[in-house]
């Protein structure tokens, strides 16, 4: 009797199988009748881990440090829209890395791109213990800065007491979440499960 691959291996048969792209859904398909009793959550987190340009898969332990994506058993997928991903080739998707920004935090991009968000000399904390306008610009010039900077982060944040962790579903994770009536900027759940909007403006 052959021994069952990995979850690893198993998405990398079943984007192969499906012609080199799939949405996310077609993969968890896929595998159920391949893999009777495969379960749907941890393909679905092992799709956002394969992925070389999702931010949440930092978060997971095979990539806490920094490195080119180029692993076949880990840089697998490419992103190519909400709940659709492709066969990763770094010729046709660019090079990809897990690299630290300039607050020294692990994120993702594309070789050779700016690190966003800046870092803290470029755009240093303004004065807040007075109640008059700050000197100095602001920490975070584009609110996509403090999203990113706030997504990377969300573990360290508490609301009533609670941790809170990106929310995560069947096609995406909690960033820029898509709804009816616009994206929400972050959506998070907390340890009990309730969910958590974040909405920013500056």
């Amino acid at each position: 009797m052959s021994q069952r691959p990995t979850i690893y291996e198993m998405v990398r048969e079943a984007i192969v199988q499906l012609g080199g792209k799939a949405t996310n859904a077609d993969i968890r398909q896929y595998l159920r009748s391949a893999y009777p009793g495969v379960n749907d959550n941890s393909v679905s987190g092992y799709i956002i881990l394969c992925t070389v340009n999702s931010p949440s898969r930092i978060h997971y332990p095979e990539h806490q440090k920094p490195r080119l994506a180029n692993n076949p058993k880990y840089d697998v997928l490419y992103r190519t829209g909400r709940g659709q991903v492709a066969m990763y080739n770094s010729d046709v998707h660019g090079e990809w890395e897990i690299r630290k920004d300039d607050f020294g935090k692990l994120t993702i991009g594309r070789v050779g791109e700016v690190h966003q968000p800046p870092g803290p000399d470029m755009y240093p904390m303004p004065d807040l213990s007075s109640d008059g306008p700050a000197d100095s610009p602001l920490f975070f010039p584009l609110e996509s800065h403090l999203r990113d900077f706030i997504a990377r982060n969300i573990t360290s944040i508490k609301v009533g007491g609670r941790a809170l962790q990106l929310y995560v579903d069947e096609h995406d994770d909690g960033v820029e979440y898509p709804t009816e009536v616009g994206p929400i900027d972050i959506l998070a759940v907390d340890d009990a499960g309730n969910f958590v909007v974040f909405e920013l403006k500056l």
